[in-house]
C-alpha cells in the first residue's frame, strides 16, 4: 500500500517529457537563469548609487538644552534626590525603632 505522503510528484515542463531526452533543455534553462541573476545584480547596484547621501555634519547634530530647560531638569533632579533622602531617612528611622523594641 502507498499513502499520498509516500510519493513526490515533480512538475516538469512539456519539453522535458521527450522520450529521447538528453538533458539539453536543462542547460538552456540554467543559461537563462544566469542572465537573469546578472541583470538583477546590476539593478541592485544601480539602485544603491541612487540612494541619498546624508552629509556628515547632519549626523552629528545634537539637541542642546535651553537655559530654562536646563534649570527645569536640575530642579527635577534636586526634587527627586530630596524625595529619596526623605524616604531613606524614614526607612532608617522605622528600622531603628523596630530593632530597638
Amino acid at each position: 500500500e502507498k499513502s499520498e505522503g509516500d510519493s513526490i510528484d515533480y512538475l516538469t515542463s512539456g519539453g522535458d517529457n521527450d522520450a529521447n531526452d538528453d538533458g539539453d533543455d536543462l542547460l538552456k534553462d540554467d543559461a537563462d537563469n544566469e542572465d537573469e541573476e546578472e541583470s538583477s545584480d546590476n539593478e541592485e547596484e544601480e539602485e544603491g548609487h541612487l540612494a541619498p547621501i546624508v552629509p556628515a555634519p547632519a549626523l552629528q547634530i545634537r539637541h542642546t538644552l535651553t537655559i530654562a530647560e536646563s534649570r527645569r531638569a536640575e530642579d527635577k533632579l534636586i526634587g527627586r534626590l530630596r524625595r529619596e533622602r526623605r524616604y531613606f531617612r524614614t526607612v532608617a528611622t522605622t528600622y531603628a525603632q523596630e530593632v530597638a523594641h
